[in-house]
């Protein structure tokens, strides 16, 4: 039993021990294996593996990670790994961190057998804690491998391999499984085959499913060479342990693939190339298409465990797939072809759709490189899926230090650490070759167990790279860390060389998606350049080759940048001479860094191209014109155009991988750039120039070699010293001086000089062939005159210049100009005691540096300090007679005399923005802050305000002051930190506050936006400059200028201005800018006097020359002399500003400069006594160039008036000028008119609260007590009160908080948002509607009658108090006290007693016309409006229209709008609510107001007009409706021939109107309620037919009479012809109470129906007769029928002369006499309707 329980579990463990053993066995360690001895050798040597004792022992590693030893054995270095990839990882380490040999791109080869290998001292472990180390791009395959042959590929094997690489990308045979499938499984013919596989330099972007072809056809061997290089590749590869990642499956075919038979999707094109189609993964013919894929690639690649796939790759079309299935299809092809397979995809550019690949593919089964973690990291985002941590450094393989050496190191573990699902780490560049450094470092990590310290690596890196430990070497690499290879933003790097790019005077970019902006101090590079020079003597060797090269070519390329800047500088100036030095130094500049690049081999174009050229040279067979098509097709080709002319030069592809290499640069880019500036100069077009650079690429005759010449040490030293010149500054630091422009290095770099002894500038050397002026400002007063410089480099100080900072500047023959700071001292021999105060401690304290006390005895400098305060800002220091000495806070005294020094503070009522420091970081990391603010004016230097070394902790900063004077001009400089461009992500709102009312929203006081919104673009704010240009009305005193640096992205932008305003809130930084305004410049000013045109007057300065520089102080008198017949009309500034009227003295101006500037007198005909326009006279007044009529004299008709009079603008007519004259029929207004005297506004203006008890309100004239007249205010409530228990909001006198007001009032807004009203000393009225409110209005209405009422308005509810007979004193000024933030933003004070009619008494004006560009009035139809529409403001006296219909944009009638208007009958409005109207808007007008029943009371409360309500022929007016007409209203019923209107119950009083469209060839009975008023015609609305022109009958004793009036009654109304179908309305009076009798008729006098029961007559208009009708019948309103009596016939005849049955003969001038109805003969030619001879009726 027990046996059998237990036998089998022996069995097991027999099995297990069995297998134990057997894998002991297999894991035995192996001493110098063969695939790591050949490694040895071939990177170090033959016999390089005899010095190496190199172990494989698997049992190393007790976790499954790599791991690899640094030990000794027998004297050697022995090196062990647990593989053979980990043992040459462990070989690297050792060779640079012990044996101190760099093996890198430049150098993967040395020999080692001239190099010491020592054996470790000590065993060193290293594990790797990264199951993936992956490498490359498939860009990387084309922008540096394209051109590679066997022996290449075989180093960088190898460095791989060094590099502990493990999962390299390998796609070189890819074309070769095309072929085949194409052309052995698909059916394509060879032909068809190479139309879709690109060529050599262009398979990468094929492989991505990009484009087609290009780059080919690629001949045969072509094939044979790939297929024999791909499997070399792969066995070295896997013979050193690494497991190749294989292009896998993800549906691409060729776009034809359709004439085979196939379905597939158009992916859309990319960068203007067809891209190549896909099929749907979830269709049969991927199934199909994938399996012989894969079945090929194991032909000529093998199979592996990685396969890299990245479907609808940068923007594809995915439209009509099913993505989320597509994924799995494709994962499922993989996996069938190789079960054990890994799908590799690249997180890159990713749209929604590839973001399912996450959901349907298994965990394990997915591998995401985040392809630019350096840059940015999205491991959370991957749903726990593995995922590489990738660095992608290059883009294009473009040529440039870049990189971000410190952040990889310590990001790699940052994020490893917070993401589990980082399993790797990788390089993903799209070019190799460039920066090695990087390479290192990345690789090292995955071997460490945390993050090294990014200096000290690269300090030991130094020794590592050249074999020494140099300080040099070890400084310059640090200047390189902190600057080229410190980017800290997304930036597709490396930044793009200027001089590579297509030519033009402004270059932001070289490629499309690339930028030339330096990110970093430029004067770091440079001084790494020459610090590694400095190192020549003890370094040596292909790495300091390599490295001083690349260093001094990044500084040269640098340089170049800011060259062309000045270039253009120079050009847009028009300063022709430093043009052409610059110009020809970038030349010549391109032409000296060809021959630096062409020392070292890594740098010359012949490199790429011969290497391009050798892969002919690998298989048999091949031709000079195979060699061409490798270069000029392919290599020469995609560092160019890249290619066709759509895709270089619409897809944007051309110089994307342009390449900075010696050949290259004296070749293609300097002659492009040659060819530029010569066309430049010769103002020439410029050449086509994609022509330009394929013919470049393709020109087979020029041939370059690869290898150097030179020596780079020599040809460094020569470049450095000719275009850079050295300043030692006081610190000991050298900066260096870009020759041929202007540097401004003051914040930057300064120098010390004593009073009484020379200064000699401290350059290195000065050029030969340049010549050196040296100047000082001694005096500091902001400039350097002729007396404060000197030739040479020397110059003396005199004893009386200033201590202190001080400009200085080093100029040059050749345009080198330096600006630097100097400390100008006192060389203190002897103590003496310095002191310092505050003139008011309340306000704020001072301090000296170095001790607690307020006075120090001492030889050394002496620092103070002063510290303003809550509410107060720093001002000045002064001595102690008050004397200013510097704004500068702190202040460093370098006198030798004794000295009291006084702070000066200032209120600061502008407060500051609360700070949201939730995004600091944020800030500080992207340097979102100033580094340098500066002020410069009057041509002065410019003055520095603020500076920052790093990140202020506080977001708002105020800087140091400055003054300027009232109507100059200033310009701000700033710059952020250079190395990040961090404000370009930002927004610029700017800010000043004019009035110095603590605020910054009264007019003019916004002064500029700058940045585009959600953008990081914004490069211009990074080194920016704003101008302000004062007013000469800003307030003396001392004021502020805010400029805000807000995030892009941010919200709350103001609506009108598009800025973040001054106050919000921030979590971005302010600088507030103290701005003391004075009234006249501190510095001398150079002035120049002008006349605007000799002809017309001349101009001197008072004895001086024209133009002449004026001391401080001096007055400047310029003369103006007209000539006859001509008068000063102004004179204006440099801005074409006009100067003040307080500097005018007649035609002279006095006044102290406030800068330089140019002054102009412009003169104007002399105008007469009176103004002539036609037949009219007007006096008139006029200021500087403006004319307003203010009286017409004489004249009538037409009045035109012009834009201008005698070259006077004529702006204005005055209150009057028209008025009363009535001879004027039409008047025409200019666009220059924009007054017309229609404003009765006596006072206005605005208050803002600013915490002052009393603070005044003076009015310009009082406001009598007795008198009429309003005051309406807008209030915002936005503040706190005054005090607990409330604000004076407005009261009479100089007391806001009185408790009493002897016949004046107060109003008080309480705590809680109530209004009391006081008058004297009595609270009248309690206003509480105003509580929760933050505004409101108020409206104080005082009346000639004594009344005062006062109406407060809030959320649209209106409360009212009026106090009767309350007497009131003269009111000259009022008082407020409310705290900030409670404004009354508007005072607006009225007197309604002024007749503002501009055209009353002009009783013959037709009509006014506005011509249509006037900005303040418009006409419609001859009425004027404002020019918005919005409001009527005249109504025509002598318009003879019975109606107006008022315009439906019409919201508001002006007060006497319709001052007479006798013609005006009817204004009709459809608008349900009334335009606004006053009492006096319609004058003596007695018009009715035409409007629709619903609005009847609205109107007549809002205009006090009698209404008119009109009734729709098919109609009826209800009698709910009736009732709310009035007497005086009237109604008018409309009718046809058919139908009429009808009124219900019409009150009494009521008048009747009947419109009719009626024909005109009858007879119509109608009732005449009462006598008829008038007729009107709707189409003539001026037109007033008489009574007279109707046919009117009466009826008596059997018999028609013609009558031509009727009174009341009935009677037969025949119309003219001309009415025929055309409105015209009859106007009656009030309706009689009862129905009128009328003998022989029934008539309907009413407005309603009537029916009639007797028997009457119907009139038959063809026969003219009334046929007896015996029914009863109804009448319309106003009807009428003629009734039957006894004994009268059936049958009547009609009026004889009544016309029917009209023939449509024609009488022509041959008929017969025609006569009319009346027998009256007609002549021929007439028309009309007529009867001839034989009584037959015509119409002619």
């Amino acid at each position: 039993m027990i046996t059998s329980l237990f036998a089998p579990r022996w069995r097991t463990v027999w099995l297990c021990l069995l297998l134990l053993v057997g894998q002991c066995v297999a894991k035995a360690a192996t001493t110098n294996p063969e695939a790591i001895s050949q490694l040895l050798n071939r990177i170090g040597g033959d016999g390089t593996a005899d010095r190496f004792v190199t172990v494989v022992d698997a049992s190393l590693s007790t976790d499954g990670n790599d791991v690899f030893v640094l030990t000794s054995h027998d004297g050697k270095p022995c090196i062990k790994g647990n593989t053979t990839l980990s043992v040459a990882t462990g070989i690297n380490w050792y060779l640079n961190h012990v044996a101190h040999v760099n093996l890198t791109w430049n150098n993967l080869t040395t020999n080692l057998a001239a190099v010491s290998l020592p054996a470790p001292a000590q065993e060193e472990r290293h594990d790797c804690h990264a199951d993936y180390r992956y490498y490359l791009n498939y860009c990387t395959f084309s922008y540096s491998m394209s051109t590679w042959t066997w022996e290449r590929w075989q180093q960088e094997i190898d460095w791989m391999a060094l590099h502990g690489i493990n999962m390299p990308l390998q796609i070189i045979g890819l074309d070769v499984v095309w072929y085949k499938l194409l052309t052995q499984d698909l059916g394509y013919t060879e032909a068809e085959a190479n139309n879709f596989i690109a060529g050599p330099c262009f398979q990468a972007w094929w492989g991505m499913n990009n484009l087609e072809g290009w780059g080919g056809p690629n001949p045969a061997w072509w094939y044979t060479r790939q297929e024999q290089l791909c499997k070399k590749i792969l066995e070295r590869q896997r013979e050193l342990g690494m497991e190749p990642v294989l292009p896998g499956y993800a549906g691409m075919v060729p776009s034809d693939i359709t004439s085979k038979g196939y379905t597939a999707n158009n992916q859309g094109n990319w960068c203007s190339f067809v891209r190549p189609y896909i099929l749907d993964p979830n269709s049969q013919a991927f199934t199909d298409i994938s399996a012989k894929y894969y079945a090929r690639l194991a032909e000529v690649m093998g199979t592996s465990t990685y396969y890299s796939m990245d479907p609808f790759h940068e923007g594809a079309n995915t439209e009509g797939i099913d993505v989320p299935s597509a994924y799995q299809k494709i994962a499922k092809a993989m996996l069938d072809a190789n079960s054990e397979g890994k799908w590799v995809i690249q997180f890159w550019q990713w749209s929604g759709a590839q973001y399912n690949v996450l959901s349907q593919v298994e965990q394990g089964k997915l591998i995401v490189l985040d392809l630019f973690s350096d840059a940015h990291t999205h491991f959370g985002s991957y749903q726990g899926h593995d995922a590489v941590y990738c660095m992608l450094a290059n883009f294009g393989g473009r040529t440039g230090l870049f990189g971000r050496l410190s952040k990889i190191m310590t990001d790699y573990f940052a994020c490893k650490s917070n993401h589990s699902n980082i399993k790797g780490i990788g390089a993903t560049p799209e070019a190799i070759e460039q920066v090695p450094v990087l390479y290192d470092a990345l690789f090292e990590l995955p071997w460490r167990s945390q993050a090294p310290d990014p200096q000290a690596w690269l300090a030991d890196y130094t020794v590592s790279r050249y074999g020494a430990d140099n300080a040099q070497a070890k400084a310059a690499w640090e200047k390189i860390r902190n600057s080229a290879l410190n980017c800290g933003t997304a930036l597709q790097g490396p930044q793009e060389a200027v001089l590579c790019a297509r030519p033009s005077l402004q270059v932001n970019s070289v490629s499309s998606w690339g930028g030339t902006e330096i990110f970093y101090n430029a004067q770091d590079v440079a001084a790494a350049a020459n610090l590694l020079l400095e190192a020549k003597d003890a370094l040596s060797g292909a790495n300091y080759s390599y490295d001083l090269t690349d260093f001094t070519r990044q500084a040269m390329t640098d340089y170049g940048y800011y060259l062309l800047k000045a270039i253009k500088s120079a050009y847009d100036g028009k300063q022709q001479e430093r043009y052409a030095t610059c110009r020809d130094a970038y030349l010549q500049l391109m032409l000296d860094l060809d021959e630096l690049l062409c020392t070292n081999s890594n740098f010359m174009l012949g490199r790429w191209t011969q290497m391009a050229r050798g892969i002919a040279d690998e298989v048999a067979g091949t031709t000079e014109a195979d060699r061409q098509w490798l270069e000029l097709n392919n290599a020469r080709t995609l560092i160019t155009t890249w290619g066709n002319r759509n895709s270089s030069e619409w897809g944007g592809l051309r110089d994307y991988s342009y390449r900075e290499w010696g050949g290259m640069l004296k070749d293609f880019y300097y002659e492009r750039w040659k060819t530029y500036f010569r066309n430049l100069d010769n103002n020439t077009s410029q050449p086509d120039w994609f022509d330009n650079d394929w013919a470049w690429a393709h020109n087979a005759s020029k041939q370059y070699a690869d290898q150097p010449v030179g020596s780079t040490t020599d040809v460094a030293a020569a470049l450095l010293g000719k275009y850079f010149l050295h300043f030692t500054s006081a610190d000991g630091s050298t900066y260096h001086i870009y020759r041929y422009l202007s540097t401004d290095a003051r914040s930057q770099v300064s120098s010390v000089a004593y009073r009484g002894e020379s200064f000699t500038f401290p350059l290195a050397a000065l050029p030969q062939d340049a010549t050196a002026t040296v100047g000082i400002d001694f005096n500091n007063d902001g400039r350097i005159s002729a007396d404060e410089t000197a030739s040479g480099l020397q110059i003396a100080v005199p004893m009386n210049a200033v201590t202190g900072k001080v400009a200085a500047q080093l100029t040059l023959s050749d345009g080198t100009e330096f600006k630097f700071t100097l400390m100008l001292k006192d060389l203190v021999t002897e103590a003496r005691t310095v002191t310092v105060s505050t003139a008011d401690a309340a306000q704020g304290t001072v301090s000296l540096e170095g001790t607690t006390s307020l006075s120090v005895t001492t030889t050394d400098e002496v620092t103070m300090t002063a510290s303003p305060v809550s509410g107060y800002d720093f001002y000045q220091w002064t001595d102690k007679d008050g004397q200013p000495v510097s704004t500068d806070n702190p202040y460093t005294y370098y006198g030798a005399a004794a000295a009291d020094f006084v702070a000066h503070f200032l209120i600061n009522k502008w407060g500051k923005p609360t700070e949201d420091r939730s995004e600091w970081n944020t800030m500080r990391d992207y340097g979102q802050y100033l580094s340098l603010l500066e002020v410069s004016q009057n041509g002065g230097e410019a003055q520095l305000l603020y500076t920052a070394d790093a990140c202020p902790a506080s977001l708002c900063q105020t800087t140091r002051a400055f003054k300027a004077p009232q109507g100059s001009k200033f310009t701000l400089h700033w710059k952020d930190t250079e190395a990040l461009d961090g404000l370009s992500y930002c927004r610029l709102s700017a800010y000043i506050d004019l009035n110095a009312d603590g605020d910054f929203d009264d007019e003019g006081e916004f002064l500029a936006v700058m940045g585009d919104k959600a953008s990081a673009g914004n490069t211009m704010l990074s080194d920016g400059t704003l101008s302000v240009l004062l007013p000469y009305d800003v307030a003396e005193g001392t004021t502020h200028l805010r400029i805000r640096f807000d995030s892009s992205w941010k919200g709350g932008l103001d609506a009108n201005t598009d800025a973040m305003p001054a106050k919000a809130s921030t979590t971005r930084m302010v600088y507030d800018i103290p701005v003391h305004i004075t009234t006249q410049a501190a510095t001398a000013c150079t002035v120049t006097v002008k006349t605007s045109d000799v002809s017309k007057g001349t101009v001197d300065a008072n004895g001086q020359p024209d133009t002449y520089t004026y001391a401080v102080g001096e007055d400047v008198v310029l003369r103006a002399y007209p000539a006859a017949g001509y008068k000063v009309q102004c004179w204006k500034d440099q801005y074409d500003r006009e100067v003040p009227a307080s500097w005018m003295d007649g035609s002279f101006l006095r006044f102290r400069a406030p800068e330089s500037g140019t002054y102009t007198a412009y003169f104007v005909k002399a105008i007469g006594d009176v103004v002539t326009l036609g037949n009219y006279t007007f006096s008139y007044t006029d200021s500087q160039n403006e004319l307003t009529l203010t009286k017409a004299l004489s004249g009538e008709g037409e009045l035109v008036i012009p834009d201008t009079y005698s070259d006077f603008r004529i702006v204005g007519l005055a209150h009057g000028a028209l008025q009363r004259l009535t001879g004027l029929t039409s008047l025409q207004l200019p666009a220059s008119v924009t007054s017309l005297g229609t404003d009765n506004v006596v006072f206005t203006t605005n208050f803002k609260g600013a915490g002052v008890q009393n603070a005044p309100i003076a009015l310009a004239n009082p406001l009598k007590g007795d008198a009429a007249w309003q005051i309406a205010i807008d209030v915002q409530a936005g503040g706190e009160s005054f005090n607990q228990w409330g604000s004076g909001l407005l009261a009479t006198g100089n007391d806001a908080l009185a408790s009493s007001y002897n016949q004046g009032f107060q109003l008080y807004l309480k705590a809680d948002g109530s209004i009391i009203l006081k008058l004297g000393s009595s609270e009248k009225k309690t206003f509480s509607h105003t509580k929760g409110h933050s505004a409101f209005s108020l409206l104080i209405e005082r009346t000639a009658s004594q009344a005062l009422t006062v109406s407060v308005t809030a959320g649209g509810t209106t409360d009212t108090y009026t106090e009767s007979g309350y007497a009131l004193a003269d009111i000259a000024l009022f008082s407020t006290a409310l705290k900030e933030g409670m404004n009354l933003q508007s005072i607006t004070i009225t007197d309604p007693t002024v007749d503002t009619a501009p055209f009353r008494g002009c009783t013959a004006l037709a009509q006014v016309v506005v011509d249509a560009a006037n900005p303040q009035f418009k006409s419609i139809d001859g009425v004027l409006y404002d020019a918005a529409g919005a409001t009527l403001l005249a109504y025509p006296e002598g318009k003879l229209a019975y109606r107006f219909t008022l315009p439906a944009t019409v919201s508001k009638l002006a007060a006497y709008a319709f001052t007479a208007a006798p013609a005006l009958q009817v204004i009709e409005s459809a608008a349900a609510t009334p335009a606004t109207a006053s009492a006096t808007t319609f004058g003596t007008c007695t018009a009715r107001a035409q409007v629709a029943p619903a609005s009847a009371a609205a109107y007549r409360t809002a205009w006090s007009l009698p209404l008119l309500f009109s009734v729709a022929a098919d109609a009826r007016l209800s009698a709910a409706e009736s009732a709310l007409l009035q007497s005086g209203d009237a109604v008018c019923l409309h009718a046809t021939a058919q139908t009429s209107a009808t009124a219900e119950q019409l009150p009494a009083g009521v008048a009747l109107w009947w419109s009719a469209t009626l024909p005109t060839n009858r007879l119509y009975p109608i009732a005449f309620p009462t006598e008829l008023r008038d007729i009107r015609l709707s189409a003539q609305p001026e037109a007033m037919p008489a009574l007279g022109d109707l046919r009117l009958y009466t009826y008596a004793d059997g018999a028609f009479t013609r009558t031509m009036s009727v009174e009341a009654g009935a009677a037969l109304m025949g119309l003219p012809e001309a009415w025929h179908e055309q409105e015209f309305i009859l106007q009656f009076g009030a309706l009689p109470a009862t129905q009128p009798a009328v003998p022989g008729f029934a008539v309907n006098a009413s407005a309603d129906e009537l029916p009639v029961s007797q028997a009457h007559y119907v009139y038959d208009a063809p026969t003219n007769t009334f046929t007896l009708a015996t029914g009863s019948t109804t009448l319309q309103p106003l009807g009428a029928v003629l009734l039957h009596a006894e004994g009268m016939p059936e049958s009547l005849n009609g009026p004889a002369d009544v016309v029917t049955g009209i023939s449509q003969a024609t009488l022509t001038d041959g008929c017969p006499q025609g006569y009319d109805p009346s027998g009256r003969a007609i002549g021929k030619g007439y028309k009309g309707i007529y009867v001839n001879r034989q009584g037959v009726h015509i119409q002619r």
